[in-house]
């Protein structure tokens, strides 16, 4: 093979070498798609609604996900009752969070401090 005007000889690989580095190179791009995701919802979560951090610690968690694609922003939740928020829970995970943190929500919703600009744009995304 000659390649910059340099010969080289080409070494043939074992095809389980060949699969390895397929399978590598998989691997890679999706830890990078899963780390971009992590960084776009925690993004999110700080501009619109930095409050569910108090009420979901980790916010890659089921409850977090369920509650941001139910109700992206604190608009939605101030203006429901906490069994309408289990009911949305039920909907998407099996061992839903309780009345307790649905009634924190709404009272973190209703003193939010996040953004209320370009909230559909928001939503958008985080659904």
């Amino acid at each position: 093979m000659v390649k910059n005007g340099y010969y080289s000889f080409i070494h043939p690989t074992s095809e389980a070498f060949e699969k390895l580095r397929v399978l590598r190179s998989n691997r890679d791009m999706t830890v990078k798609r899963l780390v971009s995701t992590v960084n776009q919802i925690n993004r999110g979560v700080d501009v619109v609604f930095p409050e569910l951090r108090q009420v979901f610690i980790d916010v890659k968690g089921k409850g977090a996900i369920a509650t941001l694609r139910l109700f992206p922003t604190p608009n939605e939740l101030r203006s429901m009752k906490a069994s309408d928020i289990i009911c949305g829970w039920k909907t998407l995970i099996k061992r839903q969070p309780g009345l307790k943190k649905a009634q924190q929500l709404i009272e973190l919703a209703k003193h939010s401090v996040g953004t209320r600009q370009a909230l559909d744009a928001y939503k958008l995304h985080l659904e």
